[in-house]
């Protein structure tokens, strides 16, 4: 058992574990671990934002718990390189006091991408972990192990703790033929298992899954196929930390005599990364840059891209849009999207699938393709997992509330008792203590979303406005009036965008402009000085009023008032 601190009574020992991210949702995974003295957070991720949230680039963890305890983190682990498990350090480390970042060597590597890029990276403190090696911090002693997934150099953590044992998965699946021939440390989940484990924290993403996830080799048979089949240009778009997937490409290329084109910005440093660490094999003279495009032959290429998810400003969206200024569709061209949809998303994939054929080319998506594994455990590897722990307690997470659910479900199979699994949201508390478990379920947290270069300036209110101007438009009304009073200077001004074409709706105009006139004459004998705050309110009323009675649509009405 992990020594108890000098100088605290048995009874004050406690671990309280609050997640900020990633229950209930895929993405924005983080995870506080607290006891009395000392606080280690477990991934620091971001998601996309869903369809309602207009404008909005990415959306990370809120982290106002920590507020207030930023002098006891002694540091951030993050499992593997994956943008829903390390994208959003970049926005928050500073927030959360520069602590030390410990991850492997090229979760290191792809963090420090990010950091870079924010002008960060000077001052982060990044230190590389590696499997079976201890890092004890404070109350905790944290043991990486090593797990597959859809990405090299993927962690699990064990976290010996004054209270007892806790395993945290991260992203999992069992692949024995994994690409990089390092399959699953089954010996030592063994052995955690049979040390005793107090709680289980297991990814819950593909819980609702039957049997078990197919092996990256069933991609690789996949990918052969169609470069066999193609006589024209192959493009493929995939997630740009998907490094497996990116070398099995490559692979592919180097077998079929073509030669390789990297676009989109995160996939070229990822790439670049990969190979500086030696996680990417690439012979000399496959990898082009993008101005040799025109040299090769269409049948002798392959060009891979981000995009996969439909996102707006990638490499594949702006190809599908004939907006991208090096690459353009040609009849015949083969397009592969490498990846499954993450919730939210369909709609974007959809567009551009359907564009890129509206331009000739030839699209290979969906399971029934196998163009994609999951990187996420199914079924069967969840309970195979679970009898190798045999934790006390056991808490599903990263995943939506039903995928939660049938983990939960799962683990009452394989012996887990109902009362012992603990089905949580983002911001409750589960504390564990050698007594028992209490959980707290009052306290939850929201979301912070980064808009261009803004992180938590954009708010519900915000999304509100952008939702009313995205359906009905804005109307907006300038006008001058003389200061003190409410006397109109000159004409008002009306301008409408999304709502009504002014040219071809005087008679609407003409009798806006009227109630206008007409609401300043009754400001002005309701007060004797009345002020723009009050003419403003006034004609946002008078005039939604109007506008719904003559349109019925409710389009966003902004009064301007200007004393002169």
């Amino acid at each position: 058992m992990y020594p108890i601190k000098k100088g605290i009574k048995k009874a004050d020992q406690l671990v309280r574990i609050t997640p900020l991210g990633g229950l209930g949702e895929i993405g924005k995974n983080m995870t506080v671990f607290e006891t009395r003295n000392d606080i280690i957070i477990v991934d620091c991720g971001l998601k996309f934002p869903d369809s309602n949230m207009l404008g909005v680039d990415l959306v990370i963890p809120d982290i106002s718990y920590l507020k207030n305890k930023l002098r006891m983190i002694r540091g951030i682990f993050v499992t593997h390189g994956h943008e829903d498990h390390k994208g959003a350090i970049q926005f928050l480390l500073d927030k959360l006091g520069n602590p030390p970042i410990y991850a492997t060597k090229l979760t290191q590597g792809l963090i420090s991408v990010n950091l870079k890029e924010k002008r960060l990276l000077d001052t982060a403190k990044l230190k590389i972990i590696k499997t079976r090696q201890e890092v004890v911090l404070g109350d905790f002693a944290i043991e990486p192990v090593r797990i597959n997934h859809s990405i090299p150099d993927a962690v699990g953590f064990i976290i010996r703790t004054p209270v007892g044992t806790i395993f945290h998965t991260g992203d999992f699946k069992f692949d024995y033929t994994p690409p990089d021939g390092k399959a699953v440390d089954v010996a030592r989940l063994a052995q955690v298992g049979d040390d005793g484990v107090m709680l289980l924290m297991s990814d819950s993403t593909n819980a609702e899954v039957p049997g078990y996830t197919p092996s990256e080799s069933v991609v690789r048979d996949t990918i052969d196929k169609i470069f066999t089949k193609s006589k024209s240009r192959i493009i493929v778009a995939s997630f740009a930390s998907n490094l497996n997937r990116i070398q099995q490409i490559i692979t592919a290329a180097v077998e079929h005599d073509r030669k390789v084109f990297i676009f989109g910005r995160s996939m070229i440093n990822n790439v670049n990364i990969a190979m500086e660490l030696g996680y990417l094999t690439i012979p000399a003279g496959v990898l082009l840059p993008p101005n040799k495009l025109t040299s090769i032959p269409d049948h002798k290429l392959v060009m891979i891209t981000t995009g996969s998810q439909g996102e707006a400003h990638s490499a594949l969206t702006r190809i599908a849009a004939g907006e991208h200024q090096q690459i353009k569709i040609k009849k015949g061209d083969t397009i592969m999207l490498s990846s499954s949809p993450i919730p939210g998303n369909e709609e974007g994939i959809n567009r551009n699938i359907n564009e890129l054929y509206r331009l000739g080319a030839n699209v290979i998506y969906g399971k029934e393709m196998d163009v994609h594994v999951s990187g996420h455990a199914h079924q069967e590897e969840h309970k195979l997992l679970l009898n190798f722990i045999r934790p006390k307690y056991f808490m599903p997470v990263h995943g939506e509330r039903r995928m939660q659910v049938a983990h939960a479900n799962m683990a009452k199979e394989v012996g887990i008792k109902e009362e012992n699994t603990f089905i949580m949201d983002n911001g409750n508390h589960l504390e564990l203590t050698k007594e028992g478990v209490t959980v707290d379920t009052n306290d939850t947290c929201g979301y912070v979303l980064v808009d261009g270069s803004g992180v938590g300036d954009i708010g519900n209110v915000v999304l509100k406005d952008r939702e009313v101007m995205s359906q009905s438009g804005i109307f907006m009304v300038m006008v001058n009036v003389k200061k003190g009073t409410a006397d109109i200077v000159g004409n008002p001004e009306i301008i409408s965008r999304g709502f009504v074409y002014v040219k071809e709706s005087q008679d609407l105009i003409k009798e806006a402009r009227a109630l206008i006139l007409e609401t300043l004459q009754h400001s002005a004998r309701a007060a004797a000085r009345p002020d723009p705050m009050t003419i403003r309110g006034d004609l946002k009323v008078k005039l939604q009023d109007f506008l719904y009675e003559r349109t019925e649509r409710e389009p966003m009405v902004l009064p301007v008032v200007i004393e002169v």
